[in-house]
């Protein structure tokens, strides 16, 4: 006897089911504050300054420059004072002369004074010059320092908002294996 044996076979088959992982992230922009300060500014001004040159206007008139003038003005002033003193002096000799005997002294006295200031009259003509003072005028612009200030910046940031679903992967057996013996 032959016996024969047969052997028939499927093999099993395995299904998956998968979720797949579902991940949302959101983020909003970060809020940024900026604050600035205005620049610090100094200033310093000068005052402009201002000469005059008078030395060619008093030569074009024929005068002389003001410290001589004035040292002559000096030396005259101190003549004028001692011509009083000694005036003042001959009068009181005339007043208390009394061998002279000079009537109406006072009157005589006041006489004199008369004529001799009559007789000083000055008379002064001026004419224009032939050019004006020389003008130096020094201006220098002002001093500017200008400093800057840093911004200040704050940066609120905000964390992410992370919403995860986790995926899944379901195994199955889709097809069951077969094994069939046959005698």
């Amino acid at each position: 006897m032959n016996t024969q044996l047969q052997i028939r076979s499927s093999l099993a088959q395995l299904g998956l089911r998968i979720t797949p992982l579902e991940m949302n992230i959101k983020q909003e922009l970060p809020k940024v504050e900026i604050e600035s300060k205005p620049a610090d500014m100094k200033i310093q001004r000068h005052e402009p300054v201002l000469q005059a040159d008078w030395t060619q206007v008093w030569e074009d008139l024929g005068l002389k420059r003001p410290s001589t003038l004035a040292a002559e003005r000096k030396t005259e002033s101190e003549q004028q004072a001692l011509e009083f003193i000694q005036r003042t002096a001959q009068n009181g000799d005339r007043v208390a002369n009394l061998k002279a005997r000079e009537e109406n002294v006072f009157g005589n006295i006041a006489r004199d004074e008369f004529f001799r200031r009559r007789g000083e009259v000055q008379v002064v003509l001026d004419a224009l010059p032939n050019q004006g003072p020389k003008w130096q005028v020094d201006v220098r612009p002002p001093e500017i320092e200008i400093t800057p200030n840093q911004p200040v910046v704050r940066v609120h940031d905000t964390r992410p908002q992370i919403d995860v679903r986790l995926g899944d992967v379901e195994v199955y057996l889709e097809k069951e294996p077969i094994v069939d013996i046959y005698v």
